[in-house]
């Protein structure tokens, strides 16, 4: 990351152009491929111009709004203080530490605003922020590394649409509710379902199969178990009774956007390489979090955990074995070895719905 250039509307650090460039394309244009929106944030009264089709989750944040991609690879966080007896340099600095951990590699201030930015872990971050009549108001955004040359010509344009007192701007609605989606399999006739963990914190409902109203009963190592007795008349899958190798098929729900709104099962096809489980061929791995491994007798050999990066090969995809999921099971007064062999009828999608 080389230091932010001196103009002002661009918030991360990207070369100056040469003095005979072409000038800029306009900031925004609404709606186009990245489904650009300019929204007003009820909770800190900024306006941010956000790419639609990227920042897809919504909810409530300590200070603001936080938007992100479904698995969080990218945010965009607002905040707002009023704090009296705190300066703008103050409020900087403190920023600057927390969380702690961030690394700071370039940072320009005002009489009334200030941005910096650098690493926050293994993610690049800026925040911009603006003061007026004692009040702070600004944004943090955080994305990944490997979406760099996606973000980089997008991060001018936000920062050039960002009004942090607008005139007259009316509020958007309130954020909708988040939702989550995974993968379940079907582990017993008394409508057991085994997923993820990861897909199922901070639930405030959770539903399976759609829309049926699921319970989790038991949280641990990576693993969730929960019970709906809408899907009592699954068949469940049969469980491995030894560590596979080789190529697998990960049977999962992918997130309705990723089939036009549909709920069907798909097959992706993988092979384990150590610990890891690497894809054949990438694919979008959103809704595949809780997806069953199957080998090559169609039995449950492993449990998909919650995907990083959807795809994109950076992180290792992390499988719960066959062992670990009988383990688990055993624990929880469910016998392994008493499913039956039919393979992929108790394949079904997990809704994790936030307030």
């Amino acid at each position: 990351m080389h230091p932010e250039p001196k103009e002002e509307t661009v918030a991360k650090a990207v070369p100056l152009p040469p003095k005979d460039a072409p000038p800029p394309e306009p900031p925004i244009t609404l709606g186009g491929r990245n489904g650009w929106r300019m929204i007003t944030d009820a909770a800190t009264g900024i306006v941010v111009g956000l790419p639609g089709r990227l920042l897809t989750e919504t909810r409530d944040a300590a200070r603001g709004t936080l938007w992100s991609s479904p698995h969080g690879e990218i945010q965009l966080e607002t905040f707002k203080y009023t704090e009296t007896s705190l300066t703008l340099n103050a409020l900087m600095e403190r920023m600057k530490r927390e969380p702690a951990g961030r690394k700071i590699e370039w940072s320009n201030s005002s009489d009334d605003g200030f941005v910096f930015g650098g690493m926050q872990g293994l993610k690049y971050f800026s925040v911009r922020a603006k003061a007026q009549n004692g009040e702070v108001r600004g944004f943090t955004l955080l994305f990944d590394q490997a979406l760099e040359g996606i973000l980089e010509p997008m991060v001018p344009a936000m920062a050039k649409a960002f009004t942090p007192f607008p005139q007259n701007a009316a509020p958007s609605p309130p954020p909708p509710k988040v939702v989550k989606f995974g993968s379940g399999i079907v582990v017993s006739r008394q409508g057991h379902i085994l997923t993820s963990a990861g897909v199922t914190v901070d639930c405030d409902a959770l539903l399976a199969n759609g829309t049926d109203e699921a319970e989790r009963v038991a949280v641990s190592d990576g693993l969730a178990l929960l019970r709906a007795s809408s899907v009592e008349k699954l068949t469940p899958m049969a469980i491995a009774s030894a560590q596979s190798a080789g190529v697998l098929t990960l049977a999962g729900v992918p997130d309705p956007r990723e089939q036009k709104g549909g709920a069907a099962t798909r097959y992706i096809q993988a092979r384990l390489a150590g610990e890891a489980l690497e894809l054949v061929r990438s694919k979008p791995l959103a809704g595949y979090a809780g997806a069953a491994a199957l080998d090559a007798q169609g039995r449950l050999a492993g449990v998909l955990s919650d995907p990083h990066l959807a795809g994109t090969g950076e992180s290792p995809l992390r499988l719960i074995d066959a062992k670990a999921i009988r383990a688990f099971l055993s624990a929880h007064g469910i016998d392994a070895d008493a499913q039956p062999s039919e393979p992929r009828s108790g394949i079904l999608r997990v809704v994790c719905v936030r307030k």
